[in-house]
């Protein structure tokens, strides 16, 4: 009776969805959404790079890397965008139950042969608790535990100290940032277990790294990853450099 007098609408492109929708997504978005599965990945983080990128992206080739694993949904632009924004921006779970799908679904085809003990979330900054406390990370890691049958464990990682806010930072900001910054509340929970860590993007991975970092310090066997939407290299057009699995050339696309 509610879908009847409030139809769901797309978390894509807001049209209205049919009653009996249960993905949140239209038919027209379920065919045209910058997926990354199309893409060439890279083998450590799964951004989608250039053929020319010998197989990893510029940021996995020069560092250590904590997370055996790192997959994402999406790539960062146009609808999809909007959707994780909207996540962050609007409190709203119908956002995390309809990208919990897609991660769920990359997950399970990039890791699909590793048995994960559970699922935590990435910590939010301090500030970033509205009056109800929502914490879009959490939503989303809970409702993708939930899709693939495997506990979400709440609070492991928390903040030591305050953040400044990522997105307002460049590169190395970010990665001084979170450094030395999270730590595990109870070491003996994640001592010898393979953990699966959720967040709501990927860039330049300095959140997903520290968190299994962490991990890794306190004990965790292996350390995986995963988000909604990572985003990838723009050249000075500002267009996106990627390549589409089984063709010959790099293509450019517009955020």
């Amino acid at each position: 009776m509610l879908n009847l007098l409030y139809p769901p609408k797309c978390i894509f492109c807001g049209r209205r969805l049919e009653p009996e929708n249960k993905t949140g997504t239209c038919p027209e978005c379920a065919n045209t959404l910058p997926f990354c599965r199309k893409y060439v990945r890279c083998r450590r983080c799964g951004k989608p790079i250039a053929d020319s990128a010998g197989g990893f992206c510029e940021g996995c080739s020069v560092r250590r890397n904590y997370a055996k694993g790192i997959t994402s949904a999406f790539v960062y632009i146009d609808n999809a965008k909007s959707a994780v924004i909207a996540l962050k921006k609007e409190y709203n779970a119908f956002y995390a139950k309809t990208l919990s799908l897609y991660v769920a679904e990359m997950i399970k085809y990039d890791f699909g042969g590793v048995k994960f003990d559970f699922v935590v979330s990435a910590p939010p900054r301090k500030k970033n608790y509205n009056e109800e406390d929502f914490d879009h990370a959490a939503c989303l890691a809970r409702k993708v535990a939930l899709r693939m049958g495997i506990p979400y464990k709440n609070g492991v990682l928390y903040q030591t100290e305050k953040l400044r806010k990522q997105s307002d930072l460049h590169h190395d900001e970010r990665l001084l940032n979170v450094k030395g910054k999270f730590a595990v509340r109870h070491p003996d929970m994640v001592r010898g277990k393979t953990i699966l860590v959720i967040d709501d993007v990927y860039t330049t991975g300095a959140t997903i790294e520290e968190c299994a970092a962490e991990l890794r310090r306190a004990g965790a066997y292996r350390v995986y990853a995963a988000t909604a939407a990572t985003t990838v290299k723009q050249n000075s057009r500002k267009h996106y450099i990627v390549h589409l699995v089984g063709d010959k050339k790099n293509h450019n696309i517009r955020g």
